[in-house]
């Protein structure tokens, strides 16, 4: 018994020995720290301002707000334009062209002109004097809706009277070359004005039963006429540069001159000797006045 008691003893000795100076040194220590909780996020914090802060000065420097450089101002960017659509390619009409208000035209009609004068009377009971008009013209050229054509004309009239006892007559005729400039409102519609110079020719006659033979004479004078008028375009609509026929209806007034001729009547056979000195004058006589044109064209 007193073996064991002298090892117990012997034994805690050592174990005291031993831990006492560790279990002194954890005392020491500080309580071990247990870790904090993380807090609950609220909202997010503002931005900071753009404005830039302002640089750090001296004790005694200010800083000049109105010195500082203005913004550089906020430019939009340019869109970029959408590009053309593209254009469809132009087909050739079906018909066949030709130059616009430009063509050949065929003209008839009739003219009708007062001419009063005195020594017109022995071969005619009145003052008017009417005649069938022939023309035909061609465009020389063209701008826009103007054009200028040059043509020809001819005239042809007659009267025949027997007021006065022996039948008696005479015969018109008027050649002219008209220079005509058009003005185009509309594809069915043209403007007109024309001067055209030219000769007339009058042809007088006298059948006197008395005299071996007929007494006539023939005369070539100057003439001038100056007309305006417009045309109707009555079939063959379309297009200007559209070749074909188209008719047209022309009413047309003006004013025709000629020069002064003095008849001579002398017979008509030269065989007869007797009858050549049988001739008589009737004085002279004009054939200018006013006159108006209805007829119809026809252009290609």
């Amino acid at each position: 018994m007193s073996f064991l008691r002298r090892l117990t003893a012997a034994t805690a000795a050592m174990f005291v020995a031993v831990a006492g100076p560790a279990l002194a040194y954890a005392d020491e220590l500080p309580p071990p720290e247990l870790p904090k909780p993380e807090p609950i996020p609220g909202p997010p914090a503002p931005a900071p301002s753009a404005t830039p802060a302002p640089t750090l000065a001296g004790p005694r420097e200010t800083i000049d707000v109105a010195a500082a450089p203005p913004a550089a101002p906020m430019v939009a960017p340019r869109s970029t334009p959408a590009p053309p659509a593209p254009v469809a390619a132009e087909t050739a009409p079906s018909y066949p062209r030709g130059k616009p208000n430009s063509y050949i035209r065929f003209g008839l009609g009739i003219r009708v002109m007062y001419a009063p004068s005195a020594g017109l009377d022995p071969f005619s009971e009145g003052d008017a004097i009417g005649q069938a008009s022939l023309e035909v013209s061609r465009t020389l050229a063209t701008s826009g809706k103007l054009a200028l054509a040059l043509g020809l004309g001819w005239d042809v009239g007659m009267k025949r009277t027997t007021a006065r006892g022996p039948a008696s007559g005479l015969a018109l005729h008027r050649l002219s070359v008209p220079v005509e400039g058009r003005y185009h409102l509309t594809s069915w519609l043209y403007g007109f004005a024309r001067v055209a110079p030219g000769a007339a020719i009058l042809d007088v006659h006298v059948e006197d039963p008395s005299a071996p033979s007929h007494l006539s004479d023939v005369n070539a004078m100057f003439s001038v006429d100056g007309s305006a008028g417009a045309s109707f375009l009555l079939g063959g609509h379309g297009p200007a540069d559209r070749k074909g026929v188209r008719f047209w209806a022309t009413p047309e007034v003006g004013y025709g001159l000629t020069t002064r001729a003095t008849p001579s009547l002398t017979p008509d056979s030269r065989d007869d000797v007797l009858g050549k000195e049988l001739g008589a004058s009737t004085g002279s006589l004009s054939v200018s006045g006013f006159f108006f044109r209805i007829g119809v064209g026809f252009t290609y």
